[in-house]
């Protein structure tokens, strides 16, 4: 993509026009023309100025169009991420607790090192209190997934922050 932008300024009463051209929105040639042959000698000193003001105003029209794709591409996965949420009903979030015990009957095999369970919990808060919830063997499997989609949902939260962190970056370096 080719640019071409001129300015007329003038700065202390020297009249200055300046043409900037770039074929990428990186490389920039600068021709700076001064109106009358007067100011030309006293414009050089003014001249680097307008190569600054100008390539600031090239640099941050490309930065501009590369933060609106990028902007766009945010915007986009964090829409997905949105969406997966709703793929996550049976998340359980809690701490898993395996436990074994021994019973009270003196000739059970639990006292000769084979003890009685494994027993499932799912350690969960209430009320600001630890409760653990018991979980038959039959739904340890169901359990088991409703906490990869715990899981899965923090990995989505982290995620979703990143994305959001870099869009406030983004709408912040818009001009």
């Amino acid at each position: 993509m080719k640019a071409l932008v001129e300015v007329d300024a003038g700065i202390c009463g020297f009249q200055t026009r300046i043409a900037a051209e770039s074929d990428d929105m990186q490389n920039v040639t600068f021709k700076p023309t001064f109106l009358t042959p007067f100011y030309q000698k006293l414009g050089n000193y003014f001249s680097s100025f307008f190569i600054f003001l100008l390539h600031s105003v090239l640099y941050i029209r490309y930065i501009a169009r590369m933060s609106t794709k990028s902007y766009k591409n945010l915007i986009a996965e964090r829409t997905l991420l949105l969406a997966e949420l709703s793929s996550l009903p049976e998340l359980l979030r809690g701490s898993w607790v395996e436990r074994t015990s021994v019973c009270s009957r003196p000739g059970c095999k639990c006292h000769r090192g084979e003890r009685h369970g494994p027993r499932h919990y799912l350690v969960v808060n209430e009320a600001g209190r630890q409760k653990q919830k018991y979980v038959p063997n039959a739904r340890v499997q169901d359990a088991a997934r409703g906490r990869a989609q715990y899981r899965r949902l923090l990995e989505i939260a982290d995620r979703i922050t990143q994305l959001n962190l870099a869009l406030m970056k983004e709408q912040d370096a818009e001009p």
